[in-house]
């Protein structure tokens, strides 16, 4: 085994033994409907498990992070990206910003700002 999938198969075990339950909500480009004035996704439910955490205050005083952001370690074979919907203890969240840790090229865990869908 290489070190790169080591360390991936080391923050899927942390991961599962210590995360939550959360669905990760994939949608692709809909059709809009004039009729409701909303467009239309076709959705694609992934469950996994992730660690959710709270920003510090350091973070905080950070003009892009709010106190209500959810910061989420997930630790997956494809990459979120931003306006991507996750799904936490039945609130949706949207992700505003995304941090990938990589090495030798392979995707080892990403680090999710996630704000609640109002």
């Amino acid at each position: 085994m290489s070190f790169s999938s080591n360390m991936q198969n080391a923050a899927v075990k942390l991961l599962n033994k210590y995360g939550n339950d959360i669905t990760i909500i994939l949608r692709t480009s809909g059709t809009y409907n004039p009729t409701t004035g909303k467009t239309d996704y076709v959705s694609n439910n992934i469950d996994t498990r992730a660690f959710i955490g709270n920003y510090t205050h350091q973070e905080l005083a950070s003009d892009n992070v709010n106190s209500t952001d959810m910061k989420v370690l997930i630790a997956l074979k494809f990459v979120i990206v931003k306006d991507d919907v996750l799904e936490i203890d039945g609130t949706e969240v949207q992700v505003l910003a995304t941090r990938t840790v990589t090495t030798q090229n392979a995707l080892i865990i990403q680090e999710l700002q996630c704000r609640k869908v109002a």
